[in-house]
């Protein structure tokens, strides 16, 4: 996605100078927003191939594992920048959980608050709470009704 000298403005990127860094900005928003637009395609196209053909695209050079960890990750920080927070079991409050630091020991202890959840909130918990159920049937075995050697 990024050019070679894309690349090193990003390691350089707080040293920008303001001017440089807006252009930057603006051209990394075009390409991501650009880029996340296509996720439901490539959803869309990796479901009409045979089995045999996304396995094959996948297999190549470890792309299914690194790219299953790639995802993780930018789930993991699209749903830390959008703030998606638990919700209270009667989706009336969002709970959050914020660490207090400082005592002689250096231990962190976390205070829970609360605050009434609006729609948003509450939809978005519950696309989570749907995708976890779904990631969890992958993780979990299905019960054991029986026992045999797969060959």
């Amino acid at each position: 996605m990024l050019a070679l000298t894309e690349k090193e403005s990003l390691k350089r990127y707080e040293n920008l100078d303001p001017r440089k860094r807006s252009k930057f900005n603006y051209v990394l928003s075009r390409k991501i927003r650009e880029r996340l637009g296509e996720l439901d395609e490539i959803d869309e196209v990796l479901n009409v191939f045979s089995k045999k053909t996304a396995s094959k695209l996948l297999e190549e050079g470890d792309l299914a594992d690194n790219t299953i960890a790639a995802l993780f990750r930018l789930t993991e920080t699209l749903l830390r920048i959008l703030e998606y927070a638990p919700i209270s079991d009667n989706e009336k409050y969002v709970i959050i959980s914020e660490p207090r630091i400082g005592f002689k020991d250096g231990s962190v202890e976390y205070w829970i608050k609360t605050k009434p959840a609006n729609e948003i909130e509450v939809a978005r918990m519950r696309i989570l709470k749907n995708h976890i159920e779904k990631l969890q049937k992958i993780a979990t075995p299905a019960p054991v009704t029986g026992s045999g050697v797969i060959d």
